[in-house]
């Protein structure tokens, strides 16, 4: 069995049967066969294919149509990328000056905790021993009255 058989068989008959029968009666060969077939596909293939010309000339403009207008599209998104880009840079250079400004405010914020942390921490020490801190101050009041008298 040829591999035409198995290709061309359709459910009816075989393709090599209805050549046989249709173009040169029984007298075909497999040689025969073959140029037939050859033949038969090379004849369609010219009448569907166009020539290179034959598709310039029918379908040139609209290629041309087509090309322009995909260059105008891709242009037109390569300048929104681009504004989106100065946008996205304007908008880094903004939040970077507020975070900047941000950070500085924290900074004096932390040097303010930092010496009510401190004043804080002598308040609790005083508040740990009172009756020092009660001595300590008697003691203080007395200097200041002998350094008056």
């Amino acid at each position: 069995m040829s591999p035409y058989d198995r290709v061309f068989h359709l459910g009816g008959e075989r393709y090599e049967d209805f050549m046989r029968s249709n173009l040169w009666g029984n007298q075909i060969t497999q040689t025969d066969m073959l140029y037939a077939v050859y033949s038969e596909i090379s004849t369609q293939t010219l009448e569907i294919i166009a020539g290179k010309d034959e598709l310039v000339r029918e379908f040139g403009k609209g290629f041309d149509l087509t090309n322009k207008t995909l260059e105008s599209g891709f242009n037109k998104i390569a300048d929104g990328l681009s504004k989106t880009l100065s946008a996205i840079e304007d908008l880094c250079a903004d939040f970077n000056y507020n975070i900047a400004l941000a950070i500085e405010q924290m900074e004096i914020q932390n040097k303010l905790l930092t010496n009510v942390i401190k004043k804080l921490d002598a308040i609790h020490k005083t508040l740990e021993s009172p009756l020092t801190t009660q001595a300590r101050e008697l003691y203080r009041i007395a200097l200041e009255r002998l350094q008056r008298a």
